[in-house]
């Protein structure tokens, strides 16, 4: 007898392609699990495990272990928040250490000013100090991941954000604070660069976030034509309950301009429905008894009562909302190929960052240690978005979403792809 099982999880803290294929080979790798689907855009984990050979609690106890944290897929999610205050420290303190670092170059007046203020190794300890709270308070978040990543020998995007600000940091102090150690005419500061990189990561993550919470909002919209009570008709007189308390075989007062909570047949009363949100006919439909109506419709003119055949999770509209959410979270075969090339990309990133370091530090001539340090952090620094593996299931996401809006269902990724 099969025994196979379903269970959707959300997974918090992935930042980039490389995190959703580590939790992947962290749920295929459990004994039992024949599938495992993780979406980065939707920030959920799709498995099909055998029941028999495992429960849920180590599925998650496995994802925990590998650095992230994990809820039920069904909890609510929390509203988009306007501007996270990391990133809101992070821009006004970047702001002065580009002036001070910057502004000199652009205008010469500017660096006699400061010079008549305050000696100017002042300024450079200050954009230290400013570039330093980017980096370590507004970015720690990238350090903690980087850790974590490196732990478990699985290196992503924050590994990437760590190690070029830092390296930039660190250089820039210790060319500021012992410049002797340095070849002579390689002590540079790079404090703006430092803290402009952990800005801009920051803002794009914004972005990203903001991005992911829209294109969810077909679901959402779905979800949200699910009234959460309904009126019993009860012996006593009508009363209003919440619709998980429901029992088939019910019956339900539904007034006009209410949205139906459940899938049923009209025990008595006669009206018009509005089936546009399943069928996309804009024209009512009558209702007599002994005719079937779903959930989320509008009974429009009428009230009409209602004997209850299915509620919650059985509905036609809960089987509606499921679809999507599966056609949303499904695999095109391009992001098969992405989320391959996502494995190695940080890995080949570091180790072609290193080889620029060596090929400028033998061939850069009397500034080479610069030059080779400069062009290696440009290396990690250019390759952090990691964009190749969010591209894919946002569009999937975008696409399934405007398809919902309009009526028309997507069941799976390989449809867009074909349909190209």
């Amino acid at each position: 007898m099969s025994n196979d099982c379903e269970l959707r999880l959300r997974v918090d803290g992935m930042s980039c392609a490389a995190c959703s294929a580590r939790v992947e080979r962290v749920l295929k790798r459990k004994e039992g699990v024949e599938e495992a689907s993780v979406n980065l855009t939707t920030g959920e984990a799709y498995i099909r495990y055998k029941g028999d050979l495992l429960v849920p609690e180590e599925l998650s106890v496995a994802v925990e272990k590998a650095g992230y944290r994990v809820t039920a897929a069904d909890e609510p999610q929390q509203e988009q928040a306007a501007v996270p205050i990391d990133l809101l420290l992070a821009a006004g303190l970047s702001i002065p250490v580009m002036v001070l670092a910057m502004g000199p170059m652009l205008w010469s007046g500017l660096g006699e000013l400061f010079a008549r203020i305050v000696p100017i190794a002042y300024f450079h300890w200050l954009e230290a100090l400013l570039s330093g709270v980017v980096l370590f308070v507004a970015g720690r978040r990238f350090f903690t991941q980087a850790y974590s990543e490196t732990r478990h020998l699985s290196p992503g995007m924050s590994t990437l954000v760590a190690l070029g600000s830092s390296a930039a940091w660190f250089y820039s102090f210790a060319a500021l604070a012992v410049p002797e150690i340095f070849p002579e005419g390689t002590a540079y500061r790079y404090f703006e660069a430092a803290a402009m990189i952990v800005t801009l990561i920051l803002f794009g993550k914004y972005l990203e976030d903001r991005a992911k919470f829209q294109v969810s909002a077909a679901v959402r919209k779905l979800m949200a034509l699910q009234p959460a009570t309904a009126t019993l008709v009860a012996e006593g007189g009508n009363k209003e309950i919440p619709i998980d308390t429901l029992k088939i075989g019910d019956i339900i007062l539904v007034k006009p301009g209410e949205r139906l909570p459940v899938d049923g047949v009209v025990e008595s009363g006669q009206g018009y429905v509005d089936e546009s949100m399943l069928t996309g006919e804009p024209l009512p439909v009558v209702k007599k008894p002994g005719d079937e109506v779903a959930c989320g419709t509008v009974s429009q003119d009428s009230a009409i009562q209602v004997r209850v055949e299915r509620v919650g999770a059985s509905t036609r509209l809960a089987h509606i909302i499921r679809l999507v959410k599966d056609a949303q979270s499904s695999k095109p075969p391009i992001q098969h190929l992405a989320d391959r090339i996502a494995g190695i990309f940080v890995p080949l990133v570091i180790i072609t960052a290193l080889l620029t370091f060596a090929v400028w530090y033998l061939f850069g001539g009397i500034e080479a240690f610069g030059l080779a340090f400069v062009a290696a952090v440009s290396v990690l620094v250019v390759a952090c978005p990691c964009a190749m593996g969010l591209a894919t299931p946002t569009a999937v996401m975008v696409a399934t979403g405007r398809g919902a809006d309009q009526g028309v269902l997507i069941r799976h990724g390989d449809a867009l792809e074909l349909l190209a």
